[in-house]
C-alpha cells in the first residue's frame, strides 16, 4: 500500500456509513501536514485533484470490502478548492449508464459541492 494511500486512510474521521444499498459515504480532515499538499501549492496548500480521486477510491474499497482498480474517469468537475482541516464528506453511488456499471462521487464541504467524478471501476 503506498504511502498517499495510508495517509489518506489516516485521514478519515470513522468507518465508511452505508446509506442505501447503492449509496454509502466517508468524512475525512486532511491536517496541513498531509504528504497530498506538498508542494501544491507552497504557501498555499489545496488537496490535488488526483488525492481527491484516490479518496473517492478509498471510500468505495471500503464499502465494497476489496480492492478496485480505477478503469477511467468518464467526468471530472472540481467547484471549491479543498483546503487543510477543512471536513470533507466523500459521497459514492453505484449506478449503471449505457450498460457500464459506474461510480458517481461528491465531495462536499461547508460551503458546497467541491467536485464530482463519473468513474468506472474494474475489480482486481
Amino acid at each position: 500500500m503506498s504511502t498517499l494511500k495510508k495517509e489518506i486512510i489516516k485521514a478519515a474521521m470513522c468507518p465508511v456509513e452505508v446509506i442505501d444499498p447503492d449509496t454509502a459515504a466517508g468524512r475525512y480532515r486532511f491536517p496541513a501536514t498531509f504528504v497530498g499538499f506538498s508542494g501544491h501549492f507552497p504557501n498555499y496548500p489545496v488537496l490535488p485533484a488526483f488525492v481527491q480521486v484516490m479518496t473517492a477510491l478509498t471510500v468505495f474499497e471500503e464499502w465494497r470490502g476489496r480492492p478496485s482498480r480505477l478503469a477511467s474517469i468518464e467526468k471530472a468537475k472540481f467547484h471549491i478548492e479543498l483546503r487543510p482541516d477543512q471536513e470533507i464528506t466523500v459521497q459514492c453511488r453505484q449506478y449503471v449508464s449505457k450498460g457500464k456499471a459506474m461510480v458517481e462521487a461528491r465531495l462536499s464541504v461547508a460551503e458546497g459541492l467541491a467536485a464530482s467524478l463519473s468513474m468506472k471501476f474494474e475489480e482486481p
